[in-house]
């Protein structure tokens, strides 16, 4: 069962969760992985919606199964040397993944931007529900990324560096 964070539990609520929900899958995604996880309690939902939120826009998150990733993703699933698959979408541009740790990425496919949402489950759904800021990444193949109207260059502090990821997959801490 995925923890959710009491500030956006009416949310998935209100779109139809309950405690001990489960759903069925499609066979491709595997146990044990936390993006099977994700979909067995919520597939199906449409949790949130677009709004003025605390520190950004509120983004809904729609769960459904994703296949036919994009580059951005695969990319990201070789410098990180983990498993990506998806857990659903906004319902618009962006698309929602879970690596084999759990953490959460978006990928905004029309500025192509790659954001890591939260380092769990918990986290990444407050923020995209409550509009708090993701933290940026910048894929290898990018020379900037785009992060809430600004264009960010690989110079910039703000960018979660893509080694530190990779660490935290060896230690499992952020």
């Amino acid at each position: 069962m995925n923890a959710i964070p009491w500030s956006v539990v009416r949310h998935f609520t209100n779109a139809g969760w309950y405690y001990g929900r489960a759903m069925g899958l499609p066979g491709e995604y595997p146990a044990g992985h936390p993006a099977t996880e994700i979909l067995r309690e919520f597939n199906g939902l449409k949790v949130g919606k677009t709004a003025a939120g605390r520190e950004c826009a509120t983004m809904p998150m729609h769960f459904h199964p994703l296949d036919n990733p994009d580059e951005e993703v695969l990319e990201l699933e070789e410098c990180l040397d983990t498993t990506l698959l998806g857990i659903g979408s906004d319902g618009n541009s962006s698309s929602y993944y879970s690596d084999i740790l759990g953490r959460i990425f978006v990928f905004e496919i029309v500025a192509g931007s790659v954001w890591l949402q939260g380092w769990t489950f918990s986290e990444a759904a407050e923020r995209l529900i409550l509009g708090k800021l993701a933290y940026p990444l910048l894929l290898p193949s990018q020379p900037s990324v785009g992060f809430y109207g600004a264009e960010l260059y690989p110079d910039d502090e703000r960018i979660l560096p893509l080694d530190k990821l990779k660490s935290a997959r060896l230690t499992n801490t952020p």
